[in-house]
C-alpha cells in the first residue's frame, strides 16, 4: 500500500521571480550541506546494505559512462509520467551531479540492493525547472521538460530533500553549460562557483566512504 505524505510546503519553495534563477539566488552550500547530512543519517540507518551493494559501482560505470563521478543521493521514489493511462511505479533512483538515473526495483529475497535494471536517465541541464506541487492528499516532485512533459516524483519521507538536491545539481549543471560556452566563443568565464560546489560534494562523498 503506498502511504501518502502529507500535503506541506517545504521551506525552500520561494514565490517565482522574473529573474532567471542563477546559483547564488539561494544560500546554495547551505541547502545542500543540509539535505546531504539528511540523507547522511538514512544512509547510516541502512548500513549493512549500503556496504554489501559496494559492487554497484562498476554498474553505475557501465550504465552511466563517464558523466558519472559519484552519487549525490539514491533511494526509492514513487514515479509517473504526465501521459494517458501512467500509473505509480516504485523505482530505484541515483542523482549525480548532471543526471537522475532510474532503475526498476530489484526483487527476489536473495538481492543485494534495491537496485534492479537501468530504465532512463534524464541530463539535467534540459530539465527546464523542478517544481514542488500539493496535490488534494500529497505532495510531488515535477521535473519539467518542456515537449516532453513531466516526471512527477513522491515519496512517503525525504521528498524535500530529493527537491532541494534536484533543484541545486539543476541549476550548477546549467551554469556549467554557460561557461561551457562562453569559453567555446571565446570569452572570459569564472567557474568558480560551479567548482566550489563541485569540489564540495566530492569531498562530501569521500567522507561518506571512509566513515
Amino acid at each position: 500500500m503506498l502511504v501518502q505524505p502529507e500535503c506541506v510546503y517545504p521551506a525552500s519553495v520561494r514565490p517565482k521571480s522574473t529573474q532567471v534563477p542563477g546559483i547564488l539566488d539561494s544560500p546554495t552550500l547551505a541547502r545542500v550541506e543540509r539535505a546531504m547530512l539528511r540523507h547522511d543519517e538514512s544512509v547510516n540507518r541502512e548500513g549493512q546494505d549500503v556496504r554489501r551493494a559496494g559492487f554497484t559501482q562498476s554498474l553505475l560505470s557501465s550504465n552511466f559512462g563517464k558523466e558519472s563521478t559519484h552519487a549525490i543521493k539514491r533511494g526509492l521514489l514513487w514515479q509517473q509520467r504526465d501521459r494517458l493511462f501512467s500509473r505509480w511505479k516504485e523505482r530505484y533512483f541515483i542523482l549525480t551531479r548532471d543526471y537522475l538515473h532510474c532503475f526498476r526495483r530489484a526483487s527476489g529475497s536473495d538481492r543485494i540492493s534495491e537496485m534492479g535494471q537501468f530504465l532512463f536517465k534524464v541530463k539535467l541541464v534540459d530539465v527546464d525547472r523542478v517544481e514542488w506541487e500539493n496535490k488534494k492528499t500529497y505532495s510531488t516532485v515535477a521535473l519539467v521538460l518542456g515537449r516532453d512533459g513531466k516526471i512527477y516524483l513522491r515519496s512517503a519521507d525525504g521528498l524535500e530533500d530529493w527537491f532541494e538536491l534536484l533543484e541545486e545539481c539543476m541549476l550548477t549543471s546549467k551554469e556549467r553549460r554557460r561557461a561551457l560556452r562562453f569559453s567555446h566563443d571565446g570569452k572570459p568565464t569564472n567557474n568558480n562557483i560551479t567548482a566550489t560546489l563541485d569540489e564540495w560534494l566530492a569531498a562530501r562523498q569521500k567522507i561518506r566512504k571512509s566513515s
